[in-house]
């Protein structure tokens, strides 16, 4: 089994982006990307290729604790310098440190600035009584109360609000770690905590100003503490109740998550192997659960998850009809549903390589969006390995070593699942909470590539990658009545 990305597959990506990127400004030349798009794109996509085959060899050697001590300095490092870069490069292009269009963001911002000035003051009713002071939800109360502490902390320093984002960043690289080693060994451990080292969707958002970095460091640290007490052979009750605050938390960030948070952790208390957990030890932990979620989760909560649940089949198709018919909207997007979605799932977002109306920040992470899709092809492949490559076929597909790790299998896929009957299932920001855990699928999938077929696949995936990116930009401009 490979524990190294291979040249091979680096020199192939970025062969792929650079063919899909000019073919792409050939064919639709008139509305070709500026400069500094390219150059920021291909900067990511050349760092995360060539790192990831250099740093998978030269750290496979080192010892656990330097591997830790290096891992957690250069997740910080690059997040650091990437969002030094963001602070810089939204300042000048739009004459603030925000994202182009910074809606959600500048709310956050300013709840925050105000929050902070609720707590120099002595009063905290803004914690308990959210919805009178923001007109938010759930979900939308905990990034602003979170973000006002830090700026309580920092005086509202922007940028001092993003260094923590970076440290957090690191954190939840060495709590990646520590989860894959516990489930599939050092070396699938070292690569997946290297993959999402480097990944570039992750520098971004430590520059965004959006909560997308605390609620996947929240969701990384919920289950890694739920394999934990999954597997520990004694019952640890401490654990088990900071497993659970950590799984609460996630509430306050997204509704949707923190349901599928819940709901994985009960699939794998009930499922997973008894030669992986003790029953009485998954027994004991699924009573607590039940008892603490009755007393625990408010009225409030409940009701967004049944309203959720109740629009599940119109959801989608009012969010793609409003996109539709919006003035900077694409026509063809009435059009898109979950039958669509659902092959491409892994693979979606496609990168935005034209000069399309108010998508400056689409075209800005248009090379992570190709890592993804060049990505999805080993996470598919290692996902397909996982259940049924391995499975003892002789005692029955259930007592498979799948059952040995349900609860990360269950978190990618209820959580992709839900994606796919959203309303922003292609959308780049949705799909970054599951990040970490595709990337384990994926560093299992190039573990498997041993023959010389499965390169001949990758090809053909490479292939059609550059075929989607045209496509995908085609429609993005005949949509809009401009290709």
């Amino acid at each position: 089994m490979l524990t190294y990305f291979p040249k091979y597959f680096s020199h192939l990506a970025v062969a792929t982006y650079f063919i899909s990127l000019i073919a792409v400004s050939l064919i639709y030349a008139e509305y070709a990307m500026r400069w500094y798009w390219w150059v920021i794109g291909g900067i990511e996509v050349v760092a995360f290729f060539y790192l990831a085959n250099y740093l998978t060899k030269a750290w496979h050697d080192i010892g656990p604790k330097a591997f830790t001590r290096n891992l957690f300095w250069w997740s910080f490092g690059l997040r650091f310098v990437f969002m030094v870069f963001l602070y810089r490069f939204h300042t000048m292009m739009t004459g603030q440190p925000f994202m182009f269009g910074a809606a959600d963001v500048l709310a956050y911002h300013n709840l925050a600035v105000r929050f902070h000035e609720y707590i120099s003051q002595g009063d905290f009713s803004f914690i308990t009584h959210w919805k009178e002071y923001t007109g938010y939800g759930v979900s939308d109360c905990g990034y602003p109360i979170y973000l006002s502490f830090i700026y309580w902390t920092f005086n509202d320093s922007i940028i001092l609000a993003r260094i923590v984002k970076c440290l957090l960043g690191a954190w939840m690289c060495i709590l990646l770690y520590k989860l894959t080693k516990r489930n599939f060994g050092e070396g699938i451990a070292r690569m997946a905590a290297i993959f999402c080292m480097l990944l570039p969707h992750f520098w971004y958002y430590c520059g965004s100003h959006l909560k997308e970095c605390e609620m996947t460091f929240l969701l990384v640290a919920f289950i890694e503490r739920a394999d934990y007490v999954i597997r520990t052979r004694q019952f640890r009750g401490f654990q088990l109740i900071l497993t659970l605050i950590l799984g609460a938390s996630l509430f306050s960030f997204r509704t949707v998550l923190g349901a599928a948070a819940f709901v994985s952790f009960t699939i794998a208390l009930l499922l997973t192997s008894q030669h992986t957990s003790r029953i009485a030890q998954r027994l004991i932990s699924l009573i607590v659960i039940v008892i603490i979620a009755a007393y625990s989760i408010g009225g409030t909560v409940y009701m967004e998850v049944e309203e959720y649940w109740n629009q599940r089949e119109t959801n989608q198709l009012n969010s793609m009809k409003h996109r539709s018919e919006r003035k900077d909207g694409n026509s063809f997007s009435q059009y898109a549903n979950a039958t669509i979605f659902a092959p491409m799932i892994f693979t979606i977002p496609f990168p935005t390589m034209i000069e399309t109306p108010a998508q400056e920040n689409q075209r800005l992470v248009n090379g992570n969006n190709f890592i993804k899709n060049i990505l999805s092809y080993f996470c598919i492949f290692g996902l397909f390995c996982m259940i049924f490559q391995n499975s003892q076929l002789k005692k029955g597909f259930c007592k498979g070593p799948w059952r040995e790790h349900i609860l990360i299998e269950a978190i990618l896929l209820s959580y992709l699942l839900i994606l796919t009957f959203s309303g922003f299932a292609h959308s780049e920001r949705f799909h970054f909470p599951i990040l970490p855990f595709e990337m384990i699928f994926t560093v299992i999938g190039i573990s498997y590539i041993s023959k010389q077929r499965h390169k001949t696949l990758y090809l053909c995936w490479c292939t059609i990658m550059i075929i989607a990116a045209i496509a995908w930009n085609w429609f993005k401009l005949a949509g809009r009545g401009i290709g």
